[in-house]
């Protein structure tokens, strides 16, 4: 298992770099707070992101940890580029992914999605969260069996989602107080006075 952390996005919504955006209670950029919480699963981490962003984040990540979307996935959009960078580098490993604009996210969530994937593994291709409306994909672990289904597609769709249909995937109903965790940014969050 290897965990990757999706920063890679170019955030037009946002107006900067989601990945890069500094926590003020305690002064860490979001990609280092979900790179944090992955490595307390004991799990080697990567950031994703594209080349453009590589002198930015080499201010706060090493080179090792760094992994710059592959060039013969050009014709790939959106977040699944990154995964398949990781993919190719280890195709024997399965991927913990984790979105950076999801600060909320708990290590005790996390690690409850990785406990039930220690368990059913080699039952289900995908493990992730799911409300009433839709799947977290950008908080899932995604096996090395379906990632490799993933990369042989002539891929035309390029929304996690689709990915998903058709496939083996134990979904986690989002529930109670941890729904408020999978707020995911798209803008800043208001400031507390």
């Amino acid at each position: 298992m290897i965990g990757i952390v999706l920063c890679g996005g170019l955030s037009h919504r946002m107006g900067k770099d989601k990945g890069l955006i500094i926590d003020k209670t305690n002064n860490k950029a979001w990609g280092q707070i979900a790179e944090n919480k992955l490595k307390k699963l004991n799990i080697p981490v990567f950031i994703s992101i594209n080349m453009d962003q590589k002198e930015q984040y080499s201010k706060y990540f090493s080179q090792e940890e760094l992994l710059v979307d592959s060039t013969n996935l050009s014709h790939i959009k959106g977040p699944i580029k990154g995964i398949l960078t990781l993919h190719q580098q280890y195709p024997q490993e399965d991927i913990f992914v984790l979105a950076c604009d999801m600060p909320k996210l708990t290590l005790p969530t996390l690690s409850a999605l990785y406990k039930e994937y220690n368990s059913l593994k080699h039952s289900f291709n995908y493990f992730c969260f799911q409300s009433e409306t839709h799947l977290e994909t950008l908080c899932a672990i995604y096996t090395s069996k379906g990632l490799k289904k993933i990369s042989t597609k002539n891929l035309k769709e390029f929304s996690l989602k689709n990915i998903f249909k058709g496939d083996t995937v134990k979904k986690y109903l989002i529930s109670g107080n941890i729904k408020s965790e999978f707020t995911n940014y798209n803008s800043l969050p208001a400031e507390k006075n």
